[in-house]
């Protein structure tokens, strides 16, 4: 009936403190071997991380204990959970690339990404995961996850996205001396981003105007930026293309690995 509730209430996704504690106590439920920074690690990385995913990825770890062939049936452990984690929110993986030639180009062009992100992001973005399975429609990624849970970015984050997308390109070429097919997403993405920052004014004009009636100049100043972040990304992998096939090469060996372990490879080699 007409006035009946007197105001919207906005209900949020958990907080990082929040999700530790719902990690918690779910997993208080079953016997695990999970550390505390464990918890806090998937707690930290797990954004805009519900009550009912978590008790779906502690649930599906649980599961992982007994579909594998294992002495200790029903004991979760840290792999458990990040593989529960990937399947519930990025779907479950597939048969891995059959040719070594596509598993290894895949590695690099999500090398590419990932040590784009470590040099331009890092500061506000950590990498949550880095895989070469074939998820949906993926056949790779390399997923982030925010330290600052708000969605206001600078110009130089908005580029530095911009020079992550492009990064597989890069990668690609400097490694292979060839593109694949797997960059479409990114370039999408990237030409997204750099539309936005027109549209922003923060491109060569300072107003906002219709794309319908400015649609060719619109697209000039996208092309514009696309191409300056693109050589900028050149000029950054190039320096550090060593420190890609370090990447590549573990991504090929491994399949899936946490982003910390990425980042602690790279600093390692600064």
């Amino acid at each position: 009936r007409a006035g009946r509730f007197g105001r919207k209430i906005h209900v949020t996704f958990p907080r990082v403190e929040g999700r530790r504690r719902t990690y918690e106590g779910y997993l208080g439920k079953v016997q695990h071997d999970l550390t505390p920074e464990n918890v806090e690690w998937a707690a930290r990385n797990h954004e805009k991380g519900t009550g009912a995913e978590i008790k779906d990825i502690v649930n599906e770890a649980l599961l992982i204990t007994f579909r594998d062939d294992r002495d200790d049936p029903g004991v979760v452990r840290f792999r458990d959970l990040m593989h529960a984690m990937l399947w519930v929110h990025y779907g479950e993986a597939e048969l891995p690339f059959e040719r070594d030639e596509a598993r290894w180009n895949v590695a690099v062009h999500e090398a590419g990404h990932a040590v784009a992100f470590h040099l331009l992001c890092r500061d506000r973005l950590r990498i949550w995961f880095a895989s070469i399975e074939q998820r949906g429609q993926t056949g790779g990624m390399v997923a982030p996850t925010s330290l600052h849970e708000d969605w206001l970015q600078t110009r130089e984050e908005m580029l530095a996205e911009i020079q992550v997308s492009l990064a597989s390109r890069v990668a690609e070429t400097l490694l292979l001396g060839t593109a694949t097919n797997g960059h479409a997403g990114d370039g999408t993405h990237a030409t997204k981003v750099a539309q936005d920052m027109v549209g922003l004014g923060l491109a060569e004009q300072v107003g906002w105007y219709s794309p319908e009636q400015n649609a060719r100049e619109l697209r000039r100043q996208t092309e514009a930026i696309l191409r300056n972040e693109l050589e900028e990304c050149r000029e950054l992998l190039e320096h550090h293309k060593e420190d890609v096939r370090a990447v590549a090469q573990l991504l090929y060996e491994r399949g899936t690995i946490p982003g910390d372990e990425i980042h602690a490879l790279l600093e390692a080699r600064q």
